[in-house]
């Protein structure tokens, strides 16, 4: 129950729409109350006031009034019945000396249909709900006398049966929210979970196809994140297998040659067409070396690649390391009359690396500079201090790399003219043996090359300082 993203959040979405319209309907009911009641009162006050400006009129025109005028004064008989009949408010009026003037509870006895005492009425008042209430009569600032007033609280039938039927259209405005709160709540949870529901599907094909891609339509913002880094990541594995299945092409091409090589000669030996002669037994080791040298590549990246690679960093002087390796990889460029510079390493030269390891990066970096430049060509190894590390350049003014290869050279296997990788010797794995090496001692390597100009590598290791 409740497993999949869609129904938790059409479930959250609907008690959260439920939620607000109880509320809502909650405070609606209240503040409807509480201002149909202040009306009432107000409209209480209102029919009060309108009796008391009747008696100061009257009062007025007479100049006084006693129980007779105002049994006589029609108007005020008139007031009286309605506001008794349908208001269900009535009036005791009485002197200064306490005479009782006027009494429209009187009414009573009609709608009774016989005679009731004091008392009896004051009972019947109290059991209908009434509440009395005495007020002082004035007028012009001088007291004439008071009015006792009669009235309930609460509802009368015409204003029960408004409240009603308001409930009613609140009742069936609340049915028809709650119904748009369902749809509204649908329909956005699944256009919520519409991006998910995509990427999951494209994930899965994934599996079995990694052409596929997530399109970016109808996604939110947050969304066209994800399906772009999904995206990536099948781009990423689609080159990886396309890696794969070069790297076994490549390797089977490798191991075939020297292999078939070898098989011809040694059955040639055997059979007694051709002599062991030094120079044939020459061809033999050659071939045997070649196998050898694929399988100490391969050994090579497997352990560099191994996390638990045993370094021993410690501080190194740059000049003194790079004139080492320069010196002994001086009588190697000199077979192709390629100039091997060194220009002048920066004062503080200290960096923190693996000795051994170093050497490994920069003789198999120079030796890709010897592969790939022609004769008479040059190559240069530069230092300087920037940002706190130790940068070194190593550059070559040789065949250079395209743009369409500069961004995998260092994916393990990629070759990207294969033609010139087999003549170079390799299956093109040493720059990721030089990425691994140099990434595992904390410094950062990056390439930039231009086709029939050249390349340069920049290595970047920490700076040794004594604090």
């Amino acid at each position: 129950m409740l497993k999949s993203l869609h129904s938790k959040l059409l479930f959250y979405f609907v008690i959260l729409s439920l939620l607000s319209i109880f509320l809502m309907s909650i405070a609606f009911r209240l503040s409807f109350d509480e201002c149909f009641t202040i009306y009432l009162d107000n409209k209480r006050e209102d029919e009060i006031e309108n009796f008391t400006n009747t008696l100061s009129n009257l009062y007025s025109k007479k100049g006084k009034f006693d129980g007779k005028i105002l049994a006589d004064a029609k108007e005020l008989q008139t007031l009286l019945s309605y506001q008794g009949m349908t208001e269900g408010l009535f009036y005791e009026v009485y002197s200064f000396n306490g005479v009782k003037m006027l009494d429209s509870t009187n009414l009573m006895d009609h709608v009774m249909g016989m005679t009731i005492n004091d008392d009896e009425k004051k009972n019947i008042l109290k059991e209908l709900g009434f509440i009395s209430e005495t007020r002082p009569f004035i007028i012009d600032g001088t007291e004439l006398g008071a009015i006792t007033l009669h009235y309930k609280l609460g509802y009368k039938k015409g204003e029960f049966q408004f409240k009603e039927r308001l409930n009613k259209y609140i009742f069936a405005a609340e049915i028809t929210m709650i119904l748009i709160a369902l749809l509204v709540s649908f329909f956005f949870s699944k256009k919520l979970t519409y991006g998910l529901r995509q990427v999951s599907e494209i994930a899965k094909k994934l599996r079995n196809n990694l052409n596929v891609r997530i399109p970016f339509k109808g996604l939110s913002e947050e969304m066209v994140e994800v399906a772009v880094s999904i995206n990536e990541l099948a781009e990423s594995l689609s080159h990886q297998e396309h890696l794969r299945k070069q790297f076994s092409t490549d390797m089977a091409h490798e191991f075939r040659t020297p292999i078939s090589t070898l098989r011809s000669q040694i059955e040639a030996f055997q059979d007694g067409i051709w002599e062991p002669t030094p120079e044939r037994l020459d061809k033999c080791h050659s071939e045997l070396m070649r196998l050898v040298r694929l399988v100490d590549e391969q050994e090579q990246l497997m352990a560099v690649e191994n996390p638990k690679l045993q370094l021993n960093i410690k501080p190194l002087s740059l000049s003194k390391e790079i004139t080492d390796i320069k010196d002994a990889y001086l009588p190697i460029f000199q077979k192709k009359n390629i100039s091997l510079l060194m220009k002048e390493m920066p004062i503080a030269d200290l960096f923190l690396a693996d000795r051994d390891r170093f050497k490994q990066i920069i003789s198999n970096v120079l030796n890709n500079c010897y592969k790939y430049t022609s004769d008479n060509g040059q190559v240069i190894i530069s230092a300087a201090e920037k940002d706190g590390a130790i940068q070194i350049k190593i550059s070559d003014n040789g065949v250079g790399i395209s743009k369409e290869d500069l961004p995998f050279i260092f994916e393990r296997f990629y070759r990207g003219d294969k033609s010139r990788d087999r003549k170079t010797g390799g299956i093109g794995i040493g720059l990721s043996i030089v990425k691994a090496l140099t990434l595992a001692q904390g410094a950062s390597i990056a390439v930039e090359s231009e086709v029939n100009k050249g390349t340069t590598v920049i290595l970047c290791f920490q700076k040794y300082t004594e604090d």
